[in-house]
């Protein structure tokens, strides 16, 4: 809001008003060289005053004709600026705004993902099921008021089973990606540089996330199992122009719950439960209207 209203002001720097006493016989032009501050250009006194040689009457016109042009100068800047002034005013259509957003996720490391009862092995040695794929995406939909961001956001995310070429894992159960479908709910907090097109800015959501199951064959059809999801977020945003917002940053996304059955005798029993835990970068464009 600050910010906002020294820009208003800031345009006035230069801006001439003329005022005048008298019943115009009397005029001063006066230039805003800054805000509180003011400087005569040029007086300008009719010739019957001078005539008439009244030295302290037209002095007075003058210093009159001087404030006239101040006090102009200050009612049209109040005018101009009375809506950023006022905080329990209405909020200008420049401090809020809706966005879409379109984002790419690349998931760099598959931090502390597991699958409860699920032991692997390649080789002779003990590995987790799931590697990263940098494979994912996301869209959203939002509110922007001052600093803060409020959206809704659909993100689709992949984790690839942990082989290269050729290699086996044992025992060979391992589903051949594990995704995560989600929505979340985010709340970001833009930090403001003043006169920089860059905007650090750090969030956090909670939703719901719609897990795949880890197995390569799925026990008593449960293909999909949903699970609490959540994330944060810290990052980046560029301002092509007023619209249009490039960003770039980390994130880490979890979800846990998603509870897949291990046995078909044992229906709805559960007993792998997976622990979807990452943590990627994310780029994207944001369009706000």
């Amino acid at each position: 809001m600050q910010k906002k209203l020294a820009e208003a002001q800031e345009k006035y720097i230069g801006k001439e008003f003329q005022g005048i006493s008298g019943g115009g016989k009397v005029s001063v032009l006066v230039e805003v060289i800054k805000i509180g501050s003011y400087k005569a250009k040029k007086v300008n006194i009719d010739l019957e005053l001078m005539r008439n040689e009244e030295k302290d009457i037209v002095e007075d016109l003058v210093t009159a004709a001087f404030n006239d042009a101040v006090k102009k100068a200050e009612e049209d800047m109040a005018n101009a600026t009375s809506d950023l002034a006022d905080p329990v005013g209405p909020i200008s259509d420049e401090e809020t705004s809706y966005y879409v957003r379109l984002q790419y996720n690349g998931e760099v490391l598959p931090l502390f993902t597991k699958v409860d009862n699920m032991k692997i092995k390649k080789g002779t040695d003990d590995v987790d099921p799931f590697k990263a794929s940098f494979i994912g995406g996301g869209a959203a939909f939002g509110y922007k008021m001052d600093d803060i961001r409020v959206d809704i956001e659909g993100l689709y995310s992949q984790l690839n089973k942990n082989v290269n070429n050729d290699e086996v894992l044992t025992p060979d159960t391992v589903a051949g990606s594990l995704t995560a479908i989600s929505g979340l709910v985010n709340v970001y907090y833009d930090i403001a540089i003043e006169d920089m097109p860059i905007t650090p800015y750090v969030g956090v959501g909670v939703g719901a996330a719609y897990i795949s199951t880890p197995l390569k064959d799925a026990v008593n059809d449960q293909k999909s199992k949903f699970g609490f999801a959540g994330q944060v977020k810290a990052g980046v945003s560029y301002d092509v122009t007023p619209e249009v917002k490039l960003y770039a940053g980390a994130r880490y996304f979890g979800s846990y719950g998603a509870n897949f059955d291990k046995s078909g005798g044992e229906k709805d029993k559960g007993g792998h439960t997976v622990l979807y835990s990452t943590v990627g970068a994310e780029a994207g464009v944001a369009f706000n209207f």
